[in-house]
Parts: structure tokens; C-alpha cells; sequence
């Protein structure tokens, strides 16, 4: 029974041993995304100790970062880092959908005052104001085409994900 029992504590031994190097690997897969993090907030911006306004700004940002925070944390068996990374993608992706409202909103005003404008320097029979009012319609035309075109690719995709995964 001896024989059974140091064994017992050899193998307890070696799951401790084995589960701190699982630990020491899940730090320092930690600490690479903390400092792939702060790089990437340093780079895009010159003043780094605002990284929640930086990511805030930047929703591909979040969506990068978060999903490099869930893969870590599958890859290192770490739930709350994954849920941490899950968290922060879902944040960027809806920031960057309320960007994208804002925009194509922005678009649509645009293109309205630029057809009433247009339309009023017509009546008028000001040649001038009539083209910078068209300028105006064109430009939130393409920022409303932009947005549109974004989504469709993002909803592609998105339907590539699902459907690579069957």
C-alpha cells in the first residue's frame, strides 16, 4: 500500500507540476495579448493611457482584440478570458453598427438637403448654388452607398462563418 500511496503523491506531484506549467503558459499567453493590446493602442494613437477612449473610437479594435482574447482563452482553457474576449468583440460589432447607422443616416440627410437645396437654387435660377447643393446630394449618396455596401460584406461574411462551419 505503500508503493500505492507514493505513487499516489508522485502523481499528485506531477498534476501540480503539469498544472503549473499550464498556468505559467495561460500568464504569459495573458501577458501577450496585454502587450499586443497596449501596442496597437500606442500605434494608433499618441497618447496611450487612454485606451478605453482609444478602443471606444475604434471598433475593429475591440472586434480584433476580443476575438484574440477568446481565442486565448480556448486555446488556454481560461473561461473568463474567452468570455472577457467574447464580451468585448460583441461591443465592437455594435459599436461599428451604430457607426454605421449614424452614417448611412448622415447619408440620407444629406442627399434629401441636397436635392431640396438643389431644387430651391433652381427655382431661384442660381446656376452655382444649384451645383453645390448637388455636390452636397452626390456626397451623402456615396457615404449612403458606402454603409450599404459595408453591411452587405459584413452579412456575407458573416453567412460565410455559418455556413464553413456545416
Amino acid at each position: 500500500m505503500s508503493s500505492s500511496d507514493s505513487s499516489t503523491g508522485s502523481g499528485g506531484g506531477a498534476t501540480s507540476t503539469i498544472k503549473s506549467y499550464i498556468d505559467q503558459a495561460a500568464g504569459a499567453a495573458q501577458n501577450l495579448v496585454n502587450s499586443v493590446t497596449e501596442s496597437v493602442i500606442g500605434s494608433g494613437s499618441n497618447n496611450s493611457s487612454s485606451s478605453d477612449k482609444d478602443s471606444t473610437n475604434n471598433p475593429k479594435y475591440d472586434q480584433t482584440v476580443g476575438s484574440l482574447k477568446e481565442a486565448t482563452g480556448n486555446l488556454t482553457g481560461n473561461p473568463s478570458l474567452r468570455r472577457a474576449g467574447e464580451e468585448q468583440n460583441a461591443a465592437g460589432k455594435a459599436h461599428e453598427a451604430e457607426a454605421q447607422l449614424k452614417d448611412w443616416g448622415q447619408g440620407v440627410s444629406d442627399r434629401v438637403q441636397g436635392h431640396l437645396g438643389a431644387v430651391g437654387a433652381a427655382v431661384a435660377g442660381d446656376r452655382e448654388e444649384e451645383d453645390r447643393w448637388r455636390a452636397v446630394h452626390d456626397e451623402g449618396k456615396r457615404r449612403q452607398e458606402g454603409v450599404e455596401r459595408d453591411v452587405e460584406r459584413s452579412q456575407g461574411a458573416e453567412e460565410e462563418r455559418k455556413g464553413g462551419g456545416k
